[in-house]
């Protein structure tokens, strides 16, 4: 629990250091299960570096994922992404297409209303401007208000790494609220900072998952 409180107050400590204009990230993210011990990802994001039409990137990635134990499993899958530099180029119209491939391993705990999931995930990256290879480790916690009302607080934070000399890639640090819709849909809206080497992005993000 105190590590808990840790992330909550790291939130407050993150926004009064945010300089960076603010942009937005749209994200639809789907776990399905097939029998007991397989499931399905899908996942798509829309981000954008400035708001309201700057189409920074658009990002459709799935896979497959099989359950070890009930609280561990592990998965692989494709995501096909486009980048967009110039913002006269129209969203239909990328300067770059990444093909990326991940694994991905995905440990997950409870204490009372608190969720603790540790993601780590490694990817070949098929593009001309990036490092190949890469390497991201995730922790996300899930506190469920009270158990009788569909509001959740997700505070998470990722650090990406890659193979080069400057093994340090980027920072995600990211701050929500979740209300359930149903049993197997939750809306999140929140906000997320990205330290990219010495330059922070700040964007409001807007997710829909389905379980």
């Amino acid at each position: 629990m105190r590590v808990f409180i840790f992330f909550v107050l790291m939130i407050f400590y993150q926004a009064g250091n945010l300089y960076a204009q603010t942009g937005g990230w749209l994200m639809y993210w789907g776990v399905h299960p097939i029998g007991n011990k397989w499931e399905l990802y899908s996942e798509a994001q829309v981000r954008q570096k400035r708001l309201p039409l700057y189409h920074d990137q658009v990002l459709v990635r799935g896979g497959l994922g099989y359950k070890l134990r009930s609280n561990w499993s592990v998965g692989a899958g494709y995501g096909g992404i486009t980048f967009h530099t110039d913002e006269e180029i129209e969203w239909y119209s990328p300067d770059y297409f990444e093909h990326r491939y991940w694994v991905q391993s995905v440990y997950k705990s409870t204490y009372k209303r608190l969720f603790i999931e540790h993601r780590l995930r490694g990817e070949y990256r098929d593009v001309a401007f990036a490092q190949p290879w890469r390497l991201r480790y995730r922790l996300h916690f899930d506190w469920k208000i009270h158990r009788s009302m569909p509001f959740n607080i997700h505070i998470s934070n990722e650090i990406f790494l890659h193979n080069s000399p400057a093994v340090y890639d980027r920072n995600r640090f990211y701050g929500a609220m979740g209300y359930h819709c149903s049993q197997h849909c939750e809306v999140q809206l929140g906000g997320l900072q990205q330290n990219v080497g010495n330059t922070n992005y700040r964007y409001v993000q807007l997710g829909f998952l389905l379980h």
